[in-house]
């Protein structure tokens, strides 16, 4: 006779080969450019290029495959200002919040008790470098933008390559 039921021992052995299986599948993903990309690593801290993550359920995928502190980067355009869907990701795994853009008071009001610091920036440049000086050995500076890329861009490839050149000119 066979049983559906399975014990706490089978549940945790389950959920281990399924997340497993993701981090695999991960590896892939990572060989897309501007997905997961590494830039960089210095002074501890790891930079992140995840232009390619041009709305909130890419970003929620990133956060869920990270296993260090962050200090993520995100754009804000209107019309994508909900980001309730991240909470418990970002309470989890994000100490500090830096993104470029418009003033976004749903971002603030959403996210201010979930992590140590949020903070608008004018531009890459300066999204780049106060999230280096914020950022600690052990961390990674995620930057997906969770958006799609604006006019200043007028694409992830672009708004992605602006990043990089702000991260190497460390």
């Amino acid at each position: 006779m066979y049983t559906t039921k399975l014990d706490p021992t089978q549940i945790s052995a389950l959920t281990d080969r399924l997340l497993t299986a993701r981090k695999n599948n991960l590896k892939q993903v990572l060989e897309i450019e501007h997905r997961l990309e590494t830039v960089l690593e210095k002074d501890g801290v790891e930079y992140l290029n995840d232009s390619k993550s041009t709305d909130i359920t890419a970003t929620m995928y990133s956060l869920v495959c990270m296993d260090r502190p962050l200090v993520w980067l995100l754009s804000c355009i209107e019309g994508y200002e909900d980001f309730t869907e991240l909470i418990p990701l970002v309470r989890d795994k994000v100490k500090a919040i830096f993104y470029a853009g418009n003033e976004n008071d749903l971002l603030v009001e959403d996210m201010i008790n979930e992590v140590e610091l949020i903070q608008q920036c004018g531009n890459m440049e300066e999204l780049v470098k106060e999230a280096q000086a914020y950022a600690e050995a052990g961390d990674t500076v995620l930057f997906s933008p969770s958006s799609p890329s604006n006019d200043l861009y007028g694409s992830y490839r672009k708004r992605g390559e602006e990043f990089r050149k702000c991260v190497r000119a460390l």
